[in-house]
């Protein structure tokens, strides 16, 4: 079984308590829809933890 990419994206968002929505094409297919998309369209919450929190998650994916 290939893993869902977008499973791994929300549940580190989920991890590093990161309130945000997921929208557009992704949103379809992981509710079952036929839409195809490859990119995926997030609405993070702009307080000041949720933006400390989201800084902290892209800086963890992307050290070496």
């Amino acid at each position: 079984m290939i893993p869902n990419p977008i499973r791994k994206v929300l549940s580190s968002m989920q991890e590093h308590r990161v309130r945000a929505l997921l929208m557009g094409g992704q949103a379809c297919v992981l509710y079952g829809g036929a839409e195809f998309s490859r990119d995926t369209d997030l609405a993070i919450l702009a307080d000041a933890q949720s933006v400390v929190r989201s800084n902290s998650l892209c800086v963890t994916r992307t050290a070496p």
